[in-house]
């Protein structure tokens, strides 16, 4: 396996006729740093084992900016992890490793693991092996779901009946019902069972891929509950009842949030997700617990500077802190609004919510970019939208006591994942920002 090296440091964004790197961000001298989370990693400190699988943690970020800002973790509990996901983002959100059927629970049936399809789904073949009123089932992983709306499809093979059913654990009677008809290719009764105060009536959808039938079962989730998906083997419309040698063959099974079955994505793990036909986006994952790396240069001010990043925006604290100082005396902290402390509390510089300022929902990969022109004057960009107020300034913000950290700043920990960033000496021209922001857009897959 290896890293999709297509967005190299030389390689040139274009916005008109001209060509752009990130290069050209250094070229007079500037200090600096830039880091991209699918291009110079490695597992030593050393520099000399190359990160090119999802989920090794990495203890060295090369800065590709020629200033050799180098970020190193020593201690291995504390390395951020490698990931990727597909460039229209995370869909399937079973936590399980669905790469292998096996290993989910399995009652009154055999499971044997079937060839995977041409596009690589993990497939499974199911055979009832007695008979009994409440049917034969594989049950997947237990998964916590907050309310709202969730399709749960896979794809089967076979002319039986078959059914789903999501189901909440604690109380095994709560649970909504799709039954499929395989050989007519049509879909059978829906029910919410005993569970109406959990979980609302289902749809139901039914399609043909190639000799089989993608399933699709819409239920909403009306108060916060871990549940399982349950795969069932069934004898009729509207009945668990099943008997011996009932069988069907599942493939890709896919829990995504709202009301649309979309194409399957490969889950190996939480840091290796893979689509079909979709180009991968490479990221670091910081745990928000203890995951940091140490600058070897603290990043001073003293005149205008820049920093940028693409990444995503988790909920809770710790907050998502990209660039900071171990001392907690500076700080880039890009939240839902950006604040920027540059020397304790009394130089800083905060862009709050206001209208007409991109919302940004959890987990939403974005392009902030965040510009200090002199010790009073500061703008912000978000995708590429500027910041439509006045920032709210305190001292002079181009004094700060140096960044030294990333997913860091005193004791607090960022948290979610980073595609790349950048932080420069030097005011940006307005043709810099957009190329600076294009490039870093499409890393993180953000609108350009």
């Amino acid at each position: 396996m290896r890293l999709d090296y297509s967005l190299r440091l030389n390689s040139a964004a274009c916005l008109g006729s001209h060509a752009w790197t990130p290069a050209q961000l250094f070229a007079r001298g500037q200090s600096g740093a830039l880091f991209l989370a699918r291009r110079g990693l490695f597992l030593d400190m050393a520099g000399t084992e190359p990160a090119r699988t999802p989920g090794q943690p990495i203890a060295l970020m090369r800065d590709l900016s020629a200033n050799a800002n180098h970020a190193t973790q020593p201690n291995p509990a504390q390395r951020p992890i490698l990931g990727r996901h597909p460039a229209r983002g995370v869909a399937n959100i079973y936590p399980a490793n669905t790469t292998n059927l096996l290993g989910w629970p399995t009652t009154r049936l055999t499971s044997v693991t079937a060839p995977e399809s041409t596009s690589g789904e993990p497939a499974v073949d199911l055979t009832a092996t007695e008979a009994h009123p409440s049917g034969a089932f594989m049950r997947g992983n237990l998964i916590a779901l907050t309310p709202g709306t969730y399709t749960l499809s896979a794809i089967v093979h076979g002319t039986g009946w078959f059914a789903m059913r999501p189901t909440v654990e604690a109380h095994f009677a709560d649970g909504v019902f799709g039954w499929f008809d395989l050989g007519a290719g049509v879909v059978g009764d829906t029910s919410a069972g005993s569970g109406s105060s959990v979980l609302t009536t289902p749809s139901a959808a039914i399609e043909p891929v190639g000799d089989g039938y993608r399933v699709a079962l819409t239920f909403t989730v009306t108060d916060a509950q871990p549940l399982t998906m349950r795969f069932y083997l069934v004898d009729g419309n509207a009945s668990l009842a099943v008997t011996p040698d009932a069988s069907v063959r599942l493939e890709a099974p896919q829990l995504e949030a709202g009301a649309q079955t979309t194409p399957y994505q490969r889950r190996v793990s939480q840091y290796d997700i893979t689509e079909a036909g979709q180009r991968s986006l490479w990221y670091l994952s910081a745990d928000g617990v203890d995951d940091w790396m140490q600058l070897a240069q603290p990043f001073t001010g003293g005149g205008p500077f820049f920093m940028a990043a693409v990444h995503d925006w988790q909920t809770g604290w710790p907050g998502p802190i990209t660039f900071g100082s171990v001392s907690g005396a500076s700080l880039l902290n890009l939240a839902q609004g950006i604040s920027l402390t540059a020397d304790g509390s009394a130089n800083r510089v905060s862009f709050g919510a206001t209208t007409g300022w991109p919302s940004v929902a959890a987990g939403q990969n974005r392009v902030d970019i965040v510009q200090v022109s002199s010790g009073s004057q500061a703008q912000a960009w978000r995708n590429d939208t500027a910041y439509p107020a006045s920032p709210d300034i305190t001292g002079d913000i181009t004094q700060m006591d140096g960044i030294d950290g990333l997913f860091r700043a005193g004791s607090g920990y960022g948290l979610g994942r980073f595609y790349g960033g950048v932080m420069g000496s030097s005011s940006l021209t307005d043709a810099a920002r957009m190329h600076l922001h294009r490039y870093l857009a499409k890393l993180g897959g953000t609108p350009t």
